[in-house]
């Protein structure tokens, strides 16, 4: 895992005012399906997604969702539906290479405290750098079976109370 500076390090760089007026980092773009997204979208733009649409993503097309997120940024939200503000696990999302996955701060759980416990690593500065398997457009992994990957093995951890 590589660690980024903290944004409240005293070491800040300052680009000239041009140069930053030219930068666009991403605009966002209707989802239409994954073979236009690989076709068409260019990879400034970022489609967004309710959870429950990547969770069909992930389950009807993982290993293409996952090589999806290897060119675009994915934003997954919280459904707006729900009266309790609940959360999903946000670990699934992370797994197929999701960038930005929402939560619903105000709303404390479990689901919270992974998403605390992911970002703790590198000082809280809200990006941790994904695998390389998830960085790579012609990844096999796929989030159903994930046993089965030639570059890495799982780690399995037996914790006794």
């Amino acid at each position: 895992m590589v660690l980024l500076p903290c944004p409240q390090a005293k070491d800040v760089v300052q680009i000239s005012q041009e140069l930053s007026d030219v930068v666009v980092y991403c605009r966002a773009v209707p989802f239409q399906s994954l073979s236009d997204a690989v076709l068409y979208q260019k990879p400034a733009e970022m489609s967004s997604f309710s959870e429950r649409k990547a969770r069909k993503l992930i389950k009807d097309s993982g290993n293409f969702f996952v090589r999806y997120n290897t060119q675009h940024l994915s934003r997954i939200y919280p459904l707006g539906l729900k009266m309790n503000s609940s959360n999903y696990n946000p670990q699934e999302m992370w797994n197929v290479g999701c960038q930005i996955v929402a939560l619903n701060f105000q709303t404390p759980g479990a689901e919270m405290d992974l998403n605390d416990g992911r970002f703790l690593v590198n000082g809280r500065c809200g990006y941790v750098l994904k695998p390389a398997f998830l960085c790579n457009n012609q990844s096999n992994f796929d989030p159903k079976v994930p046993i089965h990957r030639n570059d890495q093995h799982p780690i399995v951890l037996t914790i006794k109370v």
